[in-house]
């Protein structure tokens, strides 16, 4: 899934997350994943709570605000602040709250072959920097690429079992 600044070719700002938060952040899509899986199955897909108006444009977004459950204006919330840390963090969405790479990270750790860093690496992170979503080889958010593999100056990322 694109991020709303690619979409737009919006320059990536280099807004970087710190390295403590970047550990913990990305649990946070396991936390959306079980949010929609309730919502979607426990709720019989909700989607009676979106309120649709049609008409002129401003009139109709003041309409659905006006008549919206609180369920759908936290939802639209939720939606806002996820768009407009997108558009200042790159991949922020994908990284950290979208729920199909939760489950492609659950089904990533059943992988046979996988990108992985041995201990010749001396941490100068331009496996990050080349990354698409940021990470390192073998963590949380990999994609196994292997964009990383061609980058690294002491060849210390390699493709296999760990």
């Amino acid at each position: 899934m694109e991020t709303l600044g690619d979409l737009l070719s919006l320059p990536s700002p280099k807004a970087v997350i710190k390295k403590s938060l970047n550990r913990i952040l990305p649990y946070a899509k396991f936390i959306v994943l079980i949010a929609a899986v309730v919502l979607i199955s426990g709720m019989n897909n909700p989607r009676w709570a979106i309120p649709i108006r049609t008409g002129e444009s401003f009139k109709s977004v003041s309409l659905i605000f006006e008549h919206a459950n609180v369920f759908w204006i936290s939802r639209t919330a939720f939606i806002l602040a996820a768009t407009g840390l997108g558009l200042i963090f790159s991949k922020f969405w994908c990284r950290f709250l979208c729920p199909a790479g939760g489950l492609l990270d659950i089904a990533n750790s059943f992988s046979l072959f996988k990108y992985f860093m041995t201990p010749q690496c001396n941490d100068c992170d331009k496996c990050v920097k080349v990354c698409a979503v940021e990470t390192r080889p073998g963590e949380m958010n990999c994609t196994n690429c292997g964009d990383c593999s061609k980058v690294c100056p002491v060849d210390a990322i390699k493709l296999g079992k760990k």
